[in-house]
């Protein structure tokens, strides 16, 4: 566990806060748009 509160983006790789979430509560890079990998099932 890393002591920072930052994700990676899996698509774009930008270093982003935390995942934006849609309406149906996937996460999403608030940066490029891409929906979280394991959300997109």
């Amino acid at each position: 566990m890393s002591t920072t509160d930052l994700v990676q983006c899996g698509y774009c790789h930008r270093t982003i806060k935390r995942y934006a979430r849609t309406p149906h509560g996937r996460r999403y890079c608030p940066d490029c748009g891409a929906i979280k990998a394991e959300d997109q099932r």
